[in-house]
C-alpha cells in the first residue's frame, strides 16, 4: 500500500490494518539511507516518476494523474470520491494509483535489502 496515514478506514469502518507494507515510508527510508533530505513524504506520482523506469505507459499515467490531482485535490474537492458511481476519469486515476505498486515494491525492496521487514 502507499500512504497508510489515512484513518478513515478505522474511523468509519473500524478496520485496523496490520502487517502492511507502506511503500511511502519505504521510499522515505531509502532517501534517508542515501543521505537525501527526507523530512517529508512525496505523493505517489512523484515517487513513481523518481524510482521506476520511464515508459510511455508510465508517462501517460503520470500525466493523467497530475491533471486529475490538479483538478480535484488542489481544489480541495475530495468529496468526489464519495460519489457513486465514480466518473471514468476518477476510475482511471484510482487504477493508476495501484497499477504500478508491485513494480515500485520490487524496486524499493532491491534498494533496501534487509532493511524492510514484512509480516505475513
Amino acid at each position: 500500500m502507499f500512504d497508510l496515514r489515512s484513518a478513515q478506514l478505522q474511523q468509519e469502518y473500524r478496520v485496523r490494518l496490520r502487517g502492511c507494507y507502506d511503500l511511502q515510508l519505504a521510499e522515505v527510508a531509502l532517501r534517508q539511507l542515501q543521505s537525501i533530505p527526507a523530512a517529508f513524504v512525496m505523493p505517489l506520482d512523484k515517487v513513481l516518476g523518481l524510482h521506476l523506469p520511464r515508459t510511455p505507459a508510465l508517462d501517460e499515467d503520470l500525466l493523467h494523474s497530475m491533471a486529475v490531482a490538479k483538478t480535484y485535490h488542489q481544489g480541495n474537492r475530495t468529496e468526489v470520491w464519495a460519489e457513486r458511481p465514480l466518473t471514468p476519469e476518477l476510475l482511471r486515476y484510482a487504477a493508476t494509483d495501484v497499477r504500478h505498486l508491485h513494480a515500485l515494491a520490487k524496486v524499493l525492496d532491491n534498494r533496501l535489502p534487509g532493511l524492510v521487514t514484512r509480516k505475513s
